[in-house]
C-alpha cells in the first residue's frame, strides 16, 4: 500500500528518482491520452490511495493529484503536470511536480498500461539509468550528497534508448482500479449515478432502444427486432469527454441489454457507426487504424489506397492484425462474448498531417503528405457463448 505515496514523496526527499532536463516528446495537440483520464484507486490494509488524472485547466496538459487517506484519518496530497507519450506500443507520462513546487527537478517519467478498468504504473528504475549513464549509454550526470540521477539528453536520444531498454528500465508496474462513481473503493452500492439507463421499447419500429449518459458523452445502443434484422444492435455516441468514458457507457449499456433474455440470444451484430466522430475525442480507434497503414505492406500510403483489392477488406485485416479495437474485446470477453471487425463501409483517406492526432503519428515517422486511412463505418460480429 505504501507504494504509491512513498515513490512519489522519495522523489522529493532524497532525488532517488530519475529526472530529465527533457520530456520523451513534446505534448500532443490534441491532449494527453484519453484512455487515462478518471479517478483511479488502491484500497488495502483499511487505507486509501485515489489518483486523479484529467486535463490541466491552463496547459490542457495532463494535471495528476494524488490523495492518500491512511488509517489515522490523516490525508495527504501531491500534485504533478504534465502530458502522456506513445513510443511503440508503450505508454509514458512525462510530469513535473506542481504542488508541492519545485521546478528544479525536471520530467519524471510514469509508464502505465491500461487493461479494461485497472491502470498499472511503473516509475522509471533508478538503477538502470545510474548504469546507463556509467557506462555512457544515456546523457546525464550522478551527484553524491545526497544522491540525485540526471538525465540531460535530448528528446530523440531519450526515445531511443527508452524503446530499446523498456522492460529493464520499468521492471515492476503496480495495478490501481478505475473507480466506477456508483459504487465506493469497498464496492457497495452509492445509489443511482447521473448514467441512469432508460429502456424504451418501440413496437412499431420493432426495436428497444436503451440510452444513458448526459449532454457531455451520450450513448443508444438500439436492438433491432424484426425478422430480418434480429440480433443487430447499433451503437449511437456522442461524447466530448474521453474515450475511457465512451466505454464506460457502451460496457454498461451493453451490460443492460445482455440482461433482456431475447436480445442476449440474438445478438450477432453490432453497427458501432464512424471510427473518427466530428468531436475532437474519442478518436483512439482512428489514430490506430491510420498508424496501423503506415505500418503495413497492405498500404500505399503515397497513393492513399489498399495496395491489392479494395480499401474496405484492407481496413478490416489491419483493424483485426492490429487491434485497434481492444477495448472492446474486454469488454465483450467479460461478458462472455466474443468481438470481431467484420466489415468496413465507406473508407475516408487523408493527408496525415490534417488529422487531429498527427503529432502522435509523427512519432512513429509518419509524414505530413502520407495518405492513411482514418475514417470508416465499422461493423462488428458477436459471438455468444454457445457460438464460441
Amino acid at each position: 500500500m505504501r507504494y504509491f505515496w512513498w515513490v512519489w514523496l522519495a522523489a522529493i526527499l532524497n532525488g532517488c528518482i530519475p529526472y530529465s532536463d527533457n520530456p520523451l516528446t513534446a505534448p500532443d495537440k490534441a491532449g494527453p491520452d484519453p484512455a487515462i483520464l478518471g479517478t483511479w484507486f488502491l484500497h488495502e490494509e483499511g487505507e486509501t490511495v485515489f489518483l486523479h488524472l484529467g486535463i490541466d485547466e491552463k496547459t490542457k496538459g495532463l494535471r495528476v493529484v494524488m490523495v492518500e487517506f491512511q488509517k489515522d484519518g490523516e490525508v495527504k496530497t501531491s500534485e504533478l503536470i504534465g502530458h502522456t507519450s506513445r513510443l511503440g506500443n508503450n505508454t509514458y507520462m512525462n510530469l513535473r511536480w506542481d504542488w508541492p513546487a519545485d521546478p528544479e527537478t525536471g520530467y519524471l517519467f510514469v509508464k502505465y498500461q491500461i487493461k479494461g478498468n485497472r491502470i498499472a504504473l511503473g516509475l522509471i528504475r533508478s538503477d538502470e539509468v545510474e548504469k546507463a549513464i556509467r557506462e555512457g549509454k544515456l546523457q546525464g550526470r550522478i551527484d553524491q550528497n545526497p544522491t540525485s540521477v540526471r538525465l540531460t539528453g535530448s528528446s530523440e536520444q531519450l526515445q531511443e534508448y527508452v524503446q530499446r531498454q523498456d522492460a529493464a528500465l520499468f521492471e515492476e508496474l503496480k495495478w490501481m482500479n478505475r473507480w466506477n462513481l456508483s459504487q465506493d473503493p469497498a464496492g457497495a452500492s452509492l445509489g443511482q449515478d447521473g448514467d441512469g439507463i432508460t429502456v424504451e421499447r418501440r413496437q412499431e419500429f420493432s426495436e428497444t432502444v436503451y440510452s444513458l449518459g448526459d449532454e457531455s458523452c451520450h450513448l443508444s445502443l438500439t436492438a433491432y427486432e424484426s425478422e430480418s434484422n434480429l440480433g443487430v444492435v447499433v451503437a449511437r455516441s456522442k461524447c466530448v469527454l474521453s474515450w475511457q468514458r465512451q466505454l464506460s457507457l457502451f460496457e454498461k449499456g451493453l451490460t443492460r441489454m445482455l440482461e433482456d433474455e431475447k436480445q442476449a440470444s440474438a445478438f450477432r451484430a453490432l453497427s458501432w457507426g464512424r471510427l473518427a466522430p466530428d468531436e475532437r475525442v474519442p478518436y483512439e480507434m482512428s489514430y490506430r487504424l491510420a498508424l496501423a497503414a503506415f505500418e503495413s505492406p497492405l498500404w500505399d500510403k503515397k497513393r492513399g489506397r489498399a495496395k491489392t483489392g479494395h480499401e474496405n477488406n484492407c481496413v478490416v485485416e489491419l483493424a483485426n492484425k492490429e487491434d485497434i479495437y481492444r477495448e472492446l474485446k474486454v469488454i465483450f470477453t467479460t461478458l462472455n462474448r466474443s468481438v470481431r471487425f467484420s466489415s468496413a463501409e465507406k473508407v475516408l483517406v487523408m493527408e496525415a498531417g490534417k488529422l487531429p492526432f498527427f503529432d502522435a503519428l509523427k512519432m512513429h515517422g509518419v509524414q505530413a503528405k502520407d495518405r492513411l486511412p482514418f475514417d470508416c463505418q465499422a461493423w462488428f460480429s458477436v459471438s455468444g457463448p454457445e457460438q464460441q
